[in-house]
């Protein structure tokens, strides 16, 4: 496994966030935060599980009632992020996103430079530009795709789909990566990623979180975000294919789940409970 660094910044204790942290754990739970982010990073995932507390609270000498409660104070806290169980940090999926941009650049800045040294040693016209390698990246993959196979084209991703897809997501950083990652996908996905494009989204202005905080695309789409059960005016909401939707349809209501039903167009109203859509 490649090792890698993330930016212990000189002035972190002196974010909002961290200032809680240690108004009510000081420097040992400074210390407990900074060592999570480790353990995180080192995993393959890179998140650790709520339920895994006897671990985590082994590697960190301590008991693990002590840990669940620091966890949960840390997401109270907006230092990490927990969905379904899984907890992870915004802060440390940013850096990640950056150690692969930069690597992903530099292998195409390398490409660039080795083309237009073989260009000018055969006497060649054109020359390439530098100045943006990543918005070169991405012409040449999108190039490549179109070139691509009819029947080929069609059980895969499209450009024209991530073009859709782009325009609506919420955080435009990364677009090559983004591309990559969109085209590996079967097309029959594009309904469910619509749907929980537009969930997530959602999520993201009930929450006011702060741009930097948002997933990159590429992140988003290689973490299969679109399966997140997702938390909106305090109730979890999930996307569901259209398959998926007509086998809800054959089932009695009292079977589902609240999200499923949801996705039905049931609605929930406390003191007189579910409702058909209307």
């Amino acid at each position: 496994m490649t090792a890698f660094w993330t930016k212990h910044d000189f002035d972190a204790h002196s974010d909002p966030k961290i200032i809680r942290l240690l108004a009510n754990y000081d420097y040992e739970g400074y210390g407990w935060y900074w060592r999570i982010i480790e353990m995180m990073g080192a995993g393959t995932d890179h998140t650790l599980k709520l339920n895994d507390c006897d671990s985590i609270a082994y590697a960190m000498r301590t008991d693990s009632d002590s840990i669940e409660a620091f966890l949960r104070d840390c997401i109270s806290y907006g230092l990490f992020v927990e969905v379904n169980g899984v907890i992870y940090s915004n802060r440390l999926c940013d850096e990640l996103e950056e150690i692969d941009k930069k690597s992903e650049s530099a292998r195409v800045s390398a490409n660039i430079r080795w083309a237009k040294y073989k260009a000018e040693n055969a006497n060649a016209m054109q020359t390439h530009n530098e100045r943006n390698a990543n918005r070169v990246e991405y012409n040449r993959v999108k190039k490549n795709t179109k070139e691509k196979k009819k029947d080929s084209s069609q059980a895969r991703m499209s450009v024209d789909d991530f073009e859709a897809f782009w325009k609506q997501y919420p955080r435009k950083t990364n677009k090559a990566t983004a591309l990559k990652s969109f085209l590996k996908l079967d097309r029959s996905l594009l309904s469910v990623i619509d749907k929980a494009l537009t969930l997530y989204k959602k999520h993201i202005a009930e929450q006011k979180t702060e741009p930097r905080y948002v997933l990159h695309a590429a992140t988003w789409l290689n973490q299969e975000r679109w399966q997140d059960e997702i938390p909106i005016n305090g109730a979890s909401q999930k996307a569901y294919s259209p398959e998926q939707i007509e086998q809800f349809k054959q089932l009695p209501i009292n079977q589902l789940s609240p999200d499923q039903k949801r996705a039905l167009g049931w609605n929930f109203a406390p003191g007189s409970g579910w409702s058909p859509p209307a």
